[in-house]
């Protein structure tokens, strides 16, 4: 599975665009895309993997995004890949991942635990 990318990685420009942007806090937000649990719950910390489509699925920071729709966890924790979030509040989106939405509609879901 190829990272599509690290969000380690990725979100310091938007954070830099932040201290430098003059506007309010607020306002610097509505440009942002919000991401959602399968029950419409906001995911507050989670971001788009895929920045230039409409909708996109997500993932926490200090995650990578697989092309796969899951996050790889890159810390050692109980799952290694998860069920993200998605853009689309309805997660009627194509774009949103299509598994373990029943299991955990209000957080996110692990999908593989790796044996040691």
């Amino acid at each position: 599975m190829r990272p599509l990318y690290s969000h380690l990685v990725h979100t310091l420009p938007p954070l830099f665009s932040i201290l430098l942007d003059p506007r309010p806090a607020s306002a610097q937000d509505d440009h942002v895309p919000r991401c959602y649990y399968p029950d419409g719950t906001l995911a507050s910390n989670d971001y788009a993997c895929r920045l230039n489509t409409t909708e996109s699925f997500c993932c926490t920071t200090n995650v990578t995004c697989l092309d796969n729709k899951i996050c790889q966890v890159l810390a050692p924790t109980q799952y290694e890949y998860n069920r993200g979030t998605c853009t689309d509040k309805t997660w009627t989106s194509d774009e949103c991942p299509k598994f373990c939405q029943a299991q955990s509609p209000s957080y996110g879901s692990g999908v593989i635990r790796p044996v040691y």
